[in-house]
């Protein structure tokens, strides 16, 4: 699993870059990253709409990687992008790594669009959670995602 660019600094994003989508973690220091991921890694792709049940885990950069079925570590890519610093002020970076690591080992509902890795990380470096891929399927999807919604009643 290489890295692309520099070293990360604690309290960075990590963006993991795999086929088809990124996943999100947060650089500790030491070599880990805290992440929200799935307790069963045998989930279903719907459940990343209808929502499933996640932890919050500290662990190396590998076993970030490795979570995933079928994509070879060798094939995720990760690197620092702190791409919303434009948006939102980050908190300083011992804060930042405090409220994750306050977070660690709790369980979670993860669902693609409201409640993501990347709505999680965000949440604790700016204090405000929010996610480009989210907003991107919401955009793909248009008219379609808000009936989805309305039907079962999850999300406003």
């Amino acid at each position: 699993m290489p890295l692309v660019g520099p070293f990360p600094r604690e309290g960075d994003l990590i963006e993991y870059s795999r086929p088809g989508y990124q996943h999100w973690a947060i650089y500790v220091g030491g070599g880990k990253i805290v992440h929200l991921m799935p307790l069963n890694a045998l989930y279903n792709p719907v459940d990343w709409l209808l929502g499933y049940l996640s932890v919050v885990k500290e662990e190396t950069f590998e076993a970030a990687a490795a979570f995933i079925p079928n994509v070879p570590a060798t094939e995720c890519y990760y690197r620092v992008n702190n791409k919303y610093d434009w948006r939102s002020r980050p908190f300083p970076p011992l804060q930042i790594v405090k409220a994750a690591r306050k977070e660690v080992g709790k369980k979670k509902t993860y669902n693609l669009m409201e409640s993501n890795c990347e709505h999680f990380v965000t949440g604790l470096r700016y204090g405000k959670g929010f996610s480009d891929q989210a907003a991107y399927v919401k955009e793909m999807a248009g008219g379609l995602w808000g009936s989805v919604n309305q039907a079962l009643g999850h999300w406003n």
